[in-house]
């Protein structure tokens, strides 16, 4: 799923025109190569770049974006917050 995540996010930046060393700089991230390594599934985004990622992607729903991530990134959480009981 990580690397499905990656693929989703590279899909967004693209989406925006922005280069892996933009998106860095906008995420105040010192090398770009991290963005690399989470756009194939290497890495998992932190849960502190969640928000900053969705805003620097001008995503225009935050809840959905995050609830993405959840499912790509942290699945055991994805299931409990998607159940009816």
């Amino acid at each position: 799923l990580r690397k499905l995540g990656g693929t989703y996010l590279k899909g967004l930046r693209e989406q925006r025109s922005l280069k892996q060393r933009e998106l860095a700089h906008l995420l105040d991230i010192l090398y770009y190569t991290k963005i690399s390594a989470i756009e194939n599934g290497r890495e998992r985004i932190s849960e502190d770049l969640v928000e900053p990622y969705g805003k620097a992607l001008k995503v225009p729903n935050m809840h959905e974006f995050t609830m993405q991530m959840i499912k790509f990134f942290w699945p055991h959480l994805y299931k409990p917050l998607n159940s009816d009981d």
